[in-house]
């Protein structure tokens, strides 16, 4: 199978994917998952390395967010015909001065040696190759949440 080929994806089995691979990050950082996955969703048509690297570009962010443990809450829905996978932290927020930027390409608050600025920019690419879109929502004090919205497989 070509790698660009578009192919009809479970989302939940992406997403176990790369919580599977961030295990470790997750446990050093004290971090609690909690899933909340609807069950039997729709397929959405995807790349799968794309779908991937949506998720653990937000996945990354909030371990980074909390690098003193936490909870990340997990969710997924059917909502107004669109798979929508939810990503909420309880760690700091994001100040509403950084909220506005944080999907510009090249835009980062961390140390160099930590992120680039392009994890957020690239995610944000391809939800939209996909028909789709990232939403977020912050609170200070509360935490983040990323709402990855797809439509359904053909």
């Amino acid at each position: 199978l070509e790698e660009s080929a578009r192919v009809k994806l479970a989302v939940a089995e992406t997403l176990s994917e790369a919580l599977y691979l961030l295990s470790a990050r997750l446990r050093h950082s004290g971090i609690v998952v909690e899933e909340r996955l609807a069950a039997d969703l729709p397929r959405i048509e995807s790349r799968r390395n794309d779908l991937l690297h949506i998720f653990l570009n937000i996945l990354n962010n909030a371990v980074d967010a909390m690098p003193d443990g936490g909870r990340l809450t997990v969710t997924s829905s059917l909502t107004d015909g669109r798979v929508v996978m939810g990503f909420a932290d309880t760690g700091p927020g994001i100040p509403a001065k950084t909220l506005e930027r944080i999907f510009e390409p090249l835009y980062t608050t961390k140390p160099s040696a930590q992120g680039t600025g392009l994890g957020l920019s690239v995610s944000l690419a391809l939800a939209r190759s996909l028909a789709g879109d990232i939403q977020v929502e912050s609170v200070r004090g509360k935490g983040t949440s990323f709402r990855v919205r797809l439509p359904l497989a053909a």
